[in-house]
């Protein structure tokens, strides 16, 4: 019984239609949930390190502002794009008895999504694929290829 299911959101069209997926594979009249995760990158303190020559401007006080700017600008972007698929879900569901979660974390997309599926325990992982091809896909690391070959659970992968 498929009543747990992680929906992995970036905000891309196939990220979208994998919500749609998620929500039709979920049972018709069993109470269930669907929790959507997007997955935000956390800029690390050396990234901050910049200005002319490659120095630091600002000292470490600026570092720390800028690294907390840029947290918030991802949160907002990421919860701005878990509204669009929550709207999406919503209007799938009616009056279905499903929870639909939203969640924003931060850190590696696959590496998060995965510890996340195992810590809940749900039953599969739903997430969309970018369509970069086998060999684009290899050499650039794509984020549904490692969940799909590092998660416990299954994965279904939407194009």
């Amino acid at each position: 019984m498929l009543t747990k299911i992680l929906a992995a959101v970036d905000g891309s069209a196939n990220s979208i239609r994998a919500v749609h997926v998620a929500v039709d594979i979920l049972l018709r009249d069993a109470p269930g949930t669907l929790t959507l995760v997007y997955v935000g990158k956390a800029p690390s303190a050396l990234e901050w390190f910049h200005g002319p020559g490659g120095g630091l401007t600002g000292g470490l006080g600026e570092v720390e502002r800028q690294e907390q700017a840029a947290i918030e600008t991802a949160t907002r972007e990421g919860h701005s794009i878990l509204e669009e698929a929550y709207a999406v879900a919503l209007e799938k569901l009616k009056e279905r008895p499903v929870r639909v979660e939203k969640l924003v974390v931060f850190g590696d997309p696959a590496e998060e999504i995965i510890r996340y599926a195992e810590e809940k325990g749900y039953d599969v992982v739903v997430m969309g694929s970018r369509g970069s091809g086998p060999l684009r896909g290899v050499l650039l690391g794509s984020v549904s290829y490692k969940v799909l070959n590092s998660a416990r659970c299954p994965v279904l992968i939407v194009k």
